[in-house]
């Protein structure tokens, strides 16, 4: 029977799973009916602090066709719960009265379609959809904590770059304030030899001067009285 794709995908996004971008498995052979006492229920979850509204409408539409795309990849043939809930949804939404109309009708087409095929098929449909969810949350989880841990192994060596290069500065720090007070204390340093050697030198100055002045004035003498 074909699909009605619409409706089903328009009730699609009001699923749970709709904000992950769930893969889509290989094709699965045809559970065996079983006979299923109490009716389908949608597992409740604990609420997170996680805000739908926070996703883009077109990221939230794509994820639901995605996930509208998987169920439609597995889709046993025949009538099953795939088609009683396509025609619910395009009857309204989940209501008793357009649950057992559909059923009725869908059933008149395939006699094969039970309230025990409904019940199994659509639990087979959930936890195909579960399972393909819970793997695409596991690995966005190992990505993240890929991520995590990549941040975590950067900051630890950033931290230690940072340290080392703030031990040089120290250094450096300490090395430029000892070069500044020698150049400060240079000329305080050195002057007390400078005035020592220009002590010396005006003191050899005076007697070479001296004996050089004797020496001249015998000069003159021998000049001129020899």
């Amino acid at each position: 029977m074909e699909n009605q794709k619409g409706g089903f995908f328009s009730g699609l996004k009001k699923m749970i799973f709709k904000e992950e971008d769930v893969p889509l498995p290989a094709q699965q052979p045809e559970p065996t009916p079983a006979k299923v006492a109490n009716p389908v229920v949608v597992e409740s979850r604990p609420a997170n602090t996680f805000d739908a509204g926070s996703v883009p409408v077109e990221a939230r539409e794509d994820a639901a066709k995605k996930a509208y795309q998987l169920i439609e990849s597995i889709n046993q043939p025949g009538v099953d719960f795939f088609e009683v809930w396509n025609a619910v949804e395009e009857s309204g939404g989940a209501q008793a009265a357009s649950l057992k109309q559909a059923f009725n009708t869908l059933k008149f087409a395939d006699k094969t379609l039970t309230k025990e095929k409904l019940l199994s098929s659509g639990n087979y449909y959930k936890n195909e959809l579960q399972k393909a969810l819970d793997s695409d949350v596991q690995k966005k989880n190992s990505e993240k904590a890929a991520i995590t841990n990549k941040i975590k192994e950067s900051k630890e060596t950033l931290a230690a770059e940072v340290n080392s290069l703030e031990e040089q500065v120290i250094r450096l720090q300490k090395t430029i304030a000892e070069k500044q007070a020698e150049l400060s204390n240079l000329q305080a340093h050195w002057q007390p030899k400078l005035e020592d050697i220009e002590k010396k030198i005006q003191t050899g100055k005076h007697a070479i001067e001296g004996v050089i002045s004797k020496m001249q004035t015998l000069l003159g003498l021998a000049e001129k009285e020899l």
